[in-house]
This record gives C-alpha cells, structure tokens and sequence, in this order.
C-alpha cells in the first residue's frame, strides 16, 4: 500500500476504481458527480494543479477544466509580476 496524502482518506472515491476517472470526456463529466459533494474536493484540485496533473478527473473538474484553470493561473501570475 502507497503512502496517501491525508486528505484521499476523506475522499469520495477512496473505494472506487481509478479507470473511472480516466476515461472518454463523457465519461469523465459522468465521474465528476462523485466529486460534487466530496468532502475534500478542493484539496483534491489543488492537488492536481500544484503537480500538474494533466489527465483525469481532479477535484471535480475534467481534464479539459484544469487546462483551462491551469491557463487562468498562468495568466494570473503574469499579471502580478508586471
């Protein structure tokens, strides 16, 4: 057994098989209702940001989503430093 950071014990798909959140882009939108009421859904996409996580579903959000919030991000930091 790995390792868990603290907050994937909380989580709502601890028991579930990961293949779910790594599908089709219908099926991930499908999986994204798992983390609607997850617990720690917020530390699950800051997770994924903070290591770049570039497939799957993520804190509620498609890996479409996260490219976006990633670009928003990036942006956001370009701003400040000007």
């Amino acid at each position: 057994m790995t390792e868990r950071d603290s907050w994937e014990v909380d989580a709502n798909c601890r028991d579930i098989n990961v293949n779910t959140f790594f599908g089709t882009a219908d099926q991930q939108q499908a999986a994204t209702t798992i983390c609607q009421p997850c617990p720690v859904r917020n530390a699950c996409l800051d997770y994924a940001l903070t290591r770049n996580m570039e497939y799957g579903v993520w804190g509620g959000h498609t890996q479409d989503q996260l490219h976006t919030l990633r670009r928003r991000q990036q942006r956001a930091t370009r701003s400040r430093r000007r």
